[in-house]
């Protein structure tokens, strides 16, 4: 797995505009294919989903929320885990094999897309439209089978 790559930028305040305030994010390949107009909003919200089904599918949520209720009080989160685990399953298999190396790559593991060309061995400048087919597919699938 590759290291977390964090990008620190220096914003306003949103409680004192007066302030800045420094931060720091996980670098994603898909903000950057976003602003360059690689990919749209539609793509980005259905990569935005899938991640969240990938938390709550890998338990990341039920740690840090449902640790100090009662087992009768977590058995609905059970239940979202469960559902989120097979629209996992679901989205990978609408993104297909040929597709997935890319979509695993820039979602998951958020590996820059030069990088990715590198090592999946995808021609120089081709990158973003494998990730952006599979981004197409995966919005495709949400659209007709999420509510």
């Amino acid at each position: 797995m590759n290291a977390i790559r964090l990008v620190t930028e220096d914003a306003a305040d949103p409680k004192n505009p007066n302030r800045t305030i420094r931060r720091q994010r996980r670098d994603d390949p898909l903000r950057k294919m976003l602003k360059s107009g690689d990919i749209d909003g539609a793509h980005w919200l259905a990569a935005d989903r899938f991640r969240d089904k990938l938390d709550l599918a890998g338990g990341a949520r039920e740690v840090m929320g449902s640790s100090h209720q009662a087992p009768w009080q977590r058995c609905h989160y059970a239940v979202k885990q469960a559902d989120a685990r097979q629209e996992v399953r679901d989205s990978l298999q609408a993104v297909g094999l040929l597709l997935s190396p890319a979509f695993n790559h820039a979602v998951i593991q958020y590996t820059p897309i030069r990088a990715m060309e590198r090592e999946l061995g995808i021609r120089n400048g081709k990158g973003p439209d494998a990730v952006r087919m599979a981004l197409d597919k995966l919005a495709r699938w949400q659209a007709r089978n999420t509510r």
